[in-house]
């Protein structure tokens, strides 16, 4: 079963809508990164895969925030925190996990 490595409040930008939602995101040591319309009934939305060829990068800031931009093969996510240390924490997450790999 995987550990969990990380969770928090973040900003994500829909990918067929193209609006912002606020999400609760948990990253789980087997690359995946899921997301809920909030912690406490952990009703999911939806899950980005990490893996070992994902690309990570804290982004220019917004009105919506810091942005992060996750990319692989098969899609793009954008994910804005309040703080930029905490995009870096987010960072330090997603690294750990392609550690794993």
């Amino acid at each position: 079963m995987p550990k969990i490595i990380k969770t928090g409040w973040g900003i994500k930008l829909g990918s067929r809508v193209k609006n912002w939602k606020r999400r609760w995101f948990v990253l789980l040591s087997d690359g995946s990164l899921r997301y809920f319309e909030d912690k406490i009934t952990f009703s999911e939305k939806g899950y980005y895969q990490i893996d070992k060829n994902t690309t990570f990068k804290i982004a220019c800031a917004s009105s919506e925030g810091i942005p992060i931009h996750l990319t692989n093969k098969k899609r793009i996510m954008q994910i804005n925190f309040q703080t930029s240390s905490e995009a870096e924490e987010w960072i330090s997450g997603f690294s750990s996990v392609q550690g794993l790999m």
